[in-house]
């Protein structure tokens, strides 16, 4: 199960960039929510409607409430860079990490919930693409 756990969260960072909080571009469609849809490393598993009805309740349920930080902190470190600020540099810096660990500590526990739903093929199927057998 361990296996299977650092695959997907390899499988998640590797199908989209890290970003605080999730967001990619003007939409603030995320990690997860990333160019092939909702949980894209999901494609190709012949996953069954009550497979797919299960982790869309699962998404629904953990779809962030508040907007988006991430954007905003990147562009103030942007600012703050390009105004030389060595104190705002590290704030925001620091700040921005706290964000990603965030993040992480979502997919994981979203990883977690998902997992028990796959059948065993499913499952290998995953490893094998993040490299994990």
């Amino acid at each position: 199960m361990k296996r299977l756990m650092i695959a997907l969260a390899l499988a998640v960072a590797a199908a989209a960039p890290l970003a605080a909080q999730a967001p990619q571009g003007p939409g603030g469609r995320g990690r997860m929510m990333g160019p092939g849809g909702p949980f894209a490393i999901l494609r190709g598993l012949n996953l069954t409607d009550d497979q797919r009805q299960q982790i869309k309740a699962i998404l629904d349920q953990n779809r962030p409430t508040e907007p988006p930080q991430g954007m905003t902190l990147e562009r103030k470190l942007h600012a703050a860079i390009l105004n030389g600020d060595a104190g705002s540099i590290q704030t925001l810096k620091t700040e921005m990490l706290q964000l990603h660990e965030q993040q992480l500590d979502r997919e994981i526990a979203l990883l977690q919930q998902i997992a028990p739903i796959l059948t065993p093929d499913q499952k290998q199927q995953l490893l094998k693409r993040a490299g994990g057998q």
